[in-house]
């Protein structure tokens, strides 16, 4: 049981650094020419969102 629950704490950790390099792997070409900008990835709580666009006639 510690073994197996060691392991998926590790597989879990792993899982996110990975997505934390895919970012940052993404985000690479526009830092490249902005190179004064500090950079922190940060994980927020789950919530709900609403977003709603209009189009601007004038634009």
């Amino acid at each position: 049981m510690l073994y197996e629950n060691r392991y998926q704490a590790l597989k879990k950790e792993a899982e996110k650094l990975k997505e934390q390099m895919k970012r940052l792997k993404e985000a690479k070409p526009y830092f490249k020419h902005n190179q004064h900008y500090l950079v922190k990835v940060k994980t927020l709580p789950e919530r709900r969102v609403l977003s709603l666009r209009k189009k601007n006639p004038q634009l």
